[in-house]
């Protein structure tokens, strides 16, 4: 008897794959082992309860959070200042050519 595989939307095709050889691997190299069959399919449909579960969740739409008054909003957090310059040479030089130095060599 075969292990069925989960089959929900929300799960990947690389999810599905891994479910897939998952289930392969124990029914050939444990044939006769019904509990570990047992316990693998009671994995999948634990995955696809919880799947269930969260996209119900996630459906759901949210109720817009109240706006915080200015007195109370969190204070700004100040950050060290750069002691170093900002280094801009950078930015000055040209963007370099060398797609034309290739094919000057390949000529």
């Amino acid at each position: 008897m075969a292990i069925k595989t989960s089959s929900k939307k929300c799960f990947t095709a690389s999810h599905k794959q891994s479910f897939q050889k998952l289930a392969n691997y124990v029914m050939s190299h444990y044939p006769k082992d019904t509990n570990l069959h047992k316990a693998v399919r009671g994995t999948f449909k634990a995955m696809d309860d919880a799947a269930v579960k969260l996209s119900k969740a996630t459906s759901k739409k949210r109720a817009m959070p109240k706006r915080r008054s200015a007195k109370r909003a969190a204070p700004k957090r100040r950050t060290a200042k750069r002691s170093a310059p900002k280094r801009r040479s950078m930015k000055r030089s040209p963007p370099k050519r060398r797609r034309a130095m290739r094919r000057r060599r390949a000529a």
